[in-house]
């Protein structure tokens, strides 16, 4: 598998809903990941991946204090657009 092709899990809970998202989506908020789940993005894959609200908090820069309470729909419209941007 290329690095363009490595794909990070979103966690079961929501994996009917949308299965994975390109690593590179989330790379560029490794640190972002590590303070809010103390965990790597390797780590993190490894236990199952991170459900749409966690991922949108690590992707936009947000702890999870920070991250305003969002429906699974609305949590997974905003994952898109950052999938088509």
């Amino acid at each position: 598998m290329t690095p363009s092709q490595r794909a990070f899990p979103i966690h079961p809970v929501h994996r009917n809903l949308l299965a994975s998202v390109p690593w590179s989506l989330v790379e560029p908020h490794r640190t972002q990941a590590m303070k809010n789940h103390g965990q790597s993005l390797e780590q993190l894959a490894e236990r199952g991946g991170l459900d749409l609200r966690e991922l949108l908090a690590i992707i936009e820069g947000l702890t999870w204090r920070q991250m305003p309470r969002l429906t699974t729909a609305e949590a997974l419209a905003r994952v898109r657009a950052r999938l088509i941007a």
